[in-house]
């Protein structure tokens, strides 16, 4: 088999190009982008929370998207578990909004949790 081989005068402009086309076909399959869920949790935080040093994390952080990465269909086809958008007080008292799970209504998916003592847990929860 005769020895083959591809020469690339300029690589840079290759892969600048590269990234410019697979970024412009990415985004023409996008049709929306919700960030309401991480920007309301955000501002949440900087409006309820009584400790600076969580202020400022979150000021410096900025808000954070759990479903960036997922699309509405993504979860609404999720069977198992709802969407609560509005905050929910359990029974340690802490507020909880997320994904529960349908028959035991805990928090089962990705969530955003305020505990009685100002500390916040955003991320992903499994039966609670």
């Amino acid at each position: 088999m005769p020895k083959s081989a591809v020469v690339i005068e300029d690589l840079n402009h290759a892969k600048s190009t590269i990234k410019i086309d697979l970024k412009e076909r990415i985004n023409s399959y996008i049709t929306k982008i919700d960030h309401s869920f991480g920007i309301e949790n955000y501002n949440h935080v900087l409006q309820n929370s009584e400790h600076d040093a969580i202020k400022d994390v979150y000021r410096k952080l900025g808000p954070f998207d759990h479903f960036e990465h997922m699309s509405a269909d993504d979860i609404e086809d999720d069977a198992s578990r709802a969407m609560r958008l509005e905050f929910d007080v359990r029974k340690s008292g802490a507020l909880f909004r997320g994904q529960v799970n349908d028959l035991t209504q805990r928090p089962d998916g990705i969530g955003f949790k305020v505990y009685p003592n100002g500390s916040v847990f955003g991320g992903f929860f499994v039966e609670g």
